[in-house]
């Protein structure tokens, strides 16, 4: 069995929204883009977290996905209960497939 078919786990990507607040300043939240999306998250090595260090990038994971899932550093993906936000992206081969491959930083543990 290939990664490609058997991806262990099941993400939702939010989307930051800003709008009007009370006073007139701008609220952030997020909203729900698209459920039910195929992933695969691992830790990032040490040498891709030195990598990102160097740019003034925290990052922690990996995730893969089949394809794009259309995302920006502006979003943020929950997976198992835990939130994280995209901080950089690459494709990524795998066997006579690809991947997409997002780089994360935890910002929230399961809630």
């Amino acid at each position: 069995m290939s990664l490609l078919t058997s991806m262990p786990h099941v993400a939702t990507i939010q989307t930051r929204t800003a709008t009007a607040g009370l006073m007139g300043g701008s609220v952030e939240s997020f909203t729900t883009r698209e459920t039910g999306i195929a992933a695969w998250v691992q830790p990032a090595s040490a040498a891709e977290i030195d990598r990102f260090e160097r740019r003034g990038f925290r990052v922690d994971f990996k995730m893969f996905f089949k394809s794009d899932p259309g995302v920006s550093e502006t979003d943020q993906v929950i997976l198992d209960g835990v939130t994280y936000e995209f901080r950089a992206f690459s494709d990524r081969g795998a066997g006579l497939g690809r991947l997409f491959a997002a780089f994360v930083e935890t910002v929230s543990d399961r809630t």
